[in-house]
């Protein structure tokens, strides 16, 4: 057991009750539990994976933890908290950059690696790259759960039964694996070393 692993746990844990009673007053009698049993060793886990995220890659990193407060705003959902813990790794100093993610809910770990948002220039590229490259081959090396393609028709310019119709039809890319609760640096390490080819390639072509 690492030291990390006493987060999964605590995690479900503290969001199975706070969504049974997500409110102000709930997170507020329980916001020390948070603080100490969630977001300090979250904060640990984001210092030692950025540090050999850096080892694998030579390139710095930063991470985050997401917000536990929900943006209400224009949701019909007007719960104040987020039921989960979501952290975020990306390349120190690179805009719109991939993602390296870790979460845990009551009901799920996972662990991923992806880019969202490409532009109009970085999904041309990418549809060159899918065509072009050994992508494809990389994406399917890795054996993981991909994104749905956003594109319901393959684009016009292509052959509609093309090989690799479904990597055309996307707009963001997200490669991930369902965690277990034992070893979380092993797992979420062995996921970001699988997914090091793909980043590696792709990477100089969207940036």
């Amino acid at each position: 057991m690492s030291d990390h692993d006493s987060l999964i746990p605590a995690a479900r844990s503290f969001y199975t009750r706070l969504n049974a009673n997500n409110t102000k007053a709930w997170w507020h009698d329980n916001k020390a539990e948070y603080d100490e049993t969630l977001k300090a060793p979250a904060t640990a886990l984001i210092a030692d994976i950025a540090a050999r995220l850096e080892t694998l890659h030579g390139d710095p990193f930063k991470g985050k933890i997401f917000r536990p407060h929900r943006d209400v705003r224009f949701s019909k959902d007007k719960r104040p908290y987020n039921t989960h813990l979501h952290l975020l790794w990306s390349l120190d100093g690179v805009e719109n950059g991939p993602g390296w993610f870790f979460g845990v809910s009551p009901d799920y770990v996972r662990i991923g690696w992806g880019w969202m948002g490409w532009t109009p220039a970085q999904i041309a590229t990418w549809r060159d790259a899918v065509t072009l490259t050994k992508i494809p081959q990389r994406i399917d090396a890795v054996g993981a759960e991909l994104s749905e393609p956003q594109l319901k028709r393959i684009p016009s310019g292509f052959d509609k039964d093309h090989p690799h119709a479904e990597h055309l039809r996307r707009k963001s890319l997200a490669l991930w694996v369902d965690g277990s609760d034992t070893d979380l640096l092993g797992q979420m390490m062995d996921h970001f070393t699988a997914v090091q080819p793909v980043h590696r390639e792709l990477t100089p072509l969207l940036t």
